[in-house]
């Protein structure tokens, strides 16, 4: 009986020693070893997180695209070679959509829309123009987005056209700014917030508009943050290079707060200069013009670019054209308008900070 007594008080000690260490074992260590882990992971994520942010690309900066092309013609030959095809067909040699895509696009729309069909007068050589109402198809074809007014044939068709123009070019979405005379802060001025806010300014300067008014607006778009684009009609024109008066316009501007001046009229391209570290381009040529006496009227330029905090990069884009048709110039030609240009590449980059300093 003791024997049993003494067999029954082992066996129970056993069991508490053996239940003690799986509680200990499997409870106590495995907890420690959680807690561990626990500790381990939180680790891990925020290593994790802290790689994450240190690898993160840095947040996009802030800039502005931009393209202009120059003086475009939609009448005479023009109208004459492409009224049965599609008007839109001058701008098969870029594409479709050439100009689309940019925050800013922009040409300059050398005469007045017409609200009805209009003659095919190529031959009289008329100097006083009037576009067919599809010129609205051949805009959006090319994706052009928005037009400069501001020319010496913008009144062709009276005060009526003038209207109309800007009734088709509203009604289609193209925003249009400048007048043939006058300039007017509240019409003549093309505001486009994107991450370089711009301030686009269209002004005839062959006409006699408040120059010191001009002035006083560029100062208040400068002073607003705003990137000042300034499109002049000036110079003189088929002349290769920019005469006096355009740069002494060009230095005002520039002293009032002008970031960039891109000119057009004179129907050849014309020289590029850096004004007190402010791009000058005097004139782009024509874009769509039907001017076929000479290789020079047939030549042209489109200008793209971004702007950025830091800097403005202009790409210098030069065109030829065949019976009115645009495409991008490439080798001799292409050469040849560069020159003309007096720059060794077709690329730019002008240093903002530096600019301002």
């Amino acid at each position: 009986m003791r024997k049993n007594k003494k067999r029954s008080r082992i066996i129970i000690l056993l069991a508490l020693i053996i239940g003690c260490y799986f509680f200990y074992r499997f409870f106590l260590i495995d907890k420690s070893d959680q807690s561990e882990q626990n500790q381990s992971s939180i680790e891990n994520i925020e290593n994790s997180s802290f790689e994450t942010e240190a690898n993160l690309p840095p947040a996009d900066k802030k800039q502005t695209t931009f393209i202009i092309g120059g003086d475009t013609m939609f009448d005479r030959n023009v109208w004459h070679h492409y009224q049965d095809s599609g008007i839109e067909q001058v701008f098969s040699g870029l594409g479709a959509d050439f100009f689309a895509g940019y925050d800013l696009s922009l040409i300059n729309l050398e005469g007045p829309i017409s609200s009805v069909p209009i003659n095919d007068d190529w031959q009289s050589g008329s100097m006083s123009f009037n576009f067919p109402p599809t010129t609205i198809t051949a805009l959006k074809y090319a994706g052009v987005k928005a037009v400069s007014l501001a020319n010496n044939h913008t009144f062709n068709a009276g005060e009526l056209g003038f209207a109309n123009t800007k009734k088709v070019l509203s009604e289609s979405g193209i925003s249009y700014f400048g007048r043939q005379s006058g300039f007017l802060p509240t019409e003549d001025v093309l505001r486009i917030d994107a991450g370089i806010p711009l301030s686009v300014i269209a002004v005839d300067a062959l006409a006699e508009y408040d120059q010191e008014l001009l002035s006083q607006i560029i100062n208040t778009e400068k002073n607003a943050s705003r990137f000042v684009i300034i499109i002049p009609h000036w110079g003189t024109e088929y002349q290769g290079a920019h005469n006096s008066n355009q740069e002494y316009l060009a230095k005002k501007w520039i002293s009032a707060g002008a970031d960039l001046i891109v000119g057009s009229h004179p129907h050849v391209v014309e020289d590029y200069q850096l004004l007190d570290g402010v791009p000058v381009i005097y004139s782009l040529g024509n874009l769509v013009f039907d001017q076929y006496f000479s290789e020079e009227t047939q030549e042209g330029l489109i200008v793209k670019g971004e702007i950025s905090e830091e800097t403005i990069k202009i790409e210098f884009l030069p065109v030829i054209e065949k019976v009115s048709i645009p495409s991008l110039a490439t080798g001799d030609r292409k050469a040849g308008i560069l020159k003309t240009l007096k720059v060794e590449n077709e690329v730019v980059i002008i240093d903002r900070i530096k600019v301002e300093k």
